[in-house]
């Protein structure tokens, strides 16, 4: 709906997100690019029942939807990492690990590969590959291709073990992981999913 008023989403696509900032330097609510950028192009098109800036330091809000989940900017300098959650972000946010559990990565960059190596270089355009999609995506930045590249038991096209899905610090590809498994918790998820 939104390119029906602004035109093709790569026109108004922004890449960096920045911050509004009082006198004494603390961040405004409603400041971040990010958000100015969601209430534009995308908060008229869809059903937000609530709006908190209050769970964060940066001021980036949790949106609500109606039926019960919610979603924010996953990531202070980007607005390309988004965070879905299915159930109540604060309870999801007490826990201890979180990502692949009770929030799941996704990723916004509105290009095909051709205009994301024109408008990026060919460096990011690789690793940016399976993550470049008319609309949001499971988070697969830098990923290989491969399920094994997911859960970590093979070399992905850049090291971010962070990313895998699985260990004591992953689950930025657990999203990618069950859209690969067809929507499903497969035998081997390495995780126990709880909202």
């Amino acid at each position: 709906m939104a390119e029906i008023k602004y035109g093709d989403r790569t026109i108004w696509y922004e890449r960096y997100n920045d911050f509004d900032k009082d006198e004494e330097g603390g961040y405004i609510e409603g400041g971040s690019t990010s958000d100015k950028w969601f209430r534009t192009y995308l908060m008229p098109y869809m059903n937000i029942i609530k709006v908190d800036y209050n769970t964060d330091p940066y001021k980036l809000p949790i949106y609500y939807l109606s039926d019960g989940s919610a979603f924010k900017i996953a990531n202070t300098s980007f607005l390309t990492d988004w965070a879905f959650y299915p159930g109540d972000p604060k309870k999801c946010m007490k826990k201890k690990h979180q990502s692949g559990t009770c929030v799941f990565a996704f990723h916004y960059m509105p290009f095909d590969d051709s205009s994301l190596k024109e408008k990026y270089g060919e460096e990011y355009a690789t690793a940016a590959r399976y993550a470049a999609k008319r609309s949001f995506e499971p988070y697969k930045y830098c990923w290989g291709g491969t399920r094994n590249g997911l859960l970590g038991k093979e070399t992905k096209l850049c090291e971010q073990p962070d990313w895998v899905c699985g260990g004591d610090n992953g689950g930025a590809y657990c999203t990618a992981l069950i859209q690969l498994d067809g929507w499903k918790i497969s035998d081997d998820y390495p995780y126990h999913v709880s909202f």
